[in-house]
């Protein structure tokens, strides 16, 4: 499983360089992965991104109403 941690961590690493990192050879490592692929044990590849830093993006404003009503029979006045 050697081979799924370091693509967790990037998964834009170049076969190369993955295969020295596990003592395969590219070949090897690009079946390992395709075998991962296909068993569902990698299911995608996804980026993550900063929006703050996106020009002409507009973000996310939400209004949100919270209403509580407490629990009744648990109140002691004094």
């Amino acid at each position: 499983m050697e081979i799924v941690e370091i693509l967790e961590k990037d998964s834009r690493i170049a076969i190369n360089d993955l295969a020295k990192m596990v003592g395969l050879t590219a070949e090897e490592t690009e079946q390992s992965i395709k075998k991962l692929e296909d068993n569902k044990i990698i299911v995608k590849y996804i980026s993550i991104v900063d929006w703050t830093k996106v020009e002409e993006h507009p973000g996310v404003r939400a209004m949100i109403d919270v209403k509580v009503t407490p629990k009744r029979g648990n109140l002691s006045f004094q």
